[in-house]
């Protein structure tokens, strides 16, 4: 990370690796697998193997090991960048829809927790 980096990040980032699905919600809709790369209380960062155009409306279906059931999660695609032979997205997570609120609740607890990234 150069010395002219600034963090933005409202919220730390937790590694977290596992499977989810992920659907567009306008046309063309898609639904497709993904994996996440990590995690907070208002963003999701995901792989897969397409691009999706920054702004495209998203749904997500990500469960967490730690806790009972599945999260369903509305967000907007804010970035996408090639990364291997895929592409590497970061989703920001809208609050007030689905299950966002409790998503949010249950990774508030991070912020006081400084944790090591990867530097992108």
């Amino acid at each position: 990370m150069s010395p002219s980096h600034i963090e933005r990040r409202k919220h730390p980032r937790q590694l977290y690796f596992d499977a989810l699905f992920l659907n567009t919600l306008d046309e063309p809709k898609q639904t497709f697998a993904c994996e996440t790369f990590d995690i907070s209380a208002e963003g999701v960062r995901i792989s897969t193997d397409r691009p999706l155009a920054v702004g495209r409306p998203v749904q997500l279906w990500l469960r967490l090991t730690s806790e009972p059931g599945t999260f369903l999660l509305r967000g907007q695609i804010r970035w996408c960048k090639p990364f291997g032979k895929g592409y590497r997205l970061g989703i920001a997570i809208e609050a007030e829809s689905g299950d966002g609120r409790d998503w949010k609740a249950l990774l508030m607890p991070l912020a006081g927790i400084k944790l090591p990234l990867d530097g992108d």
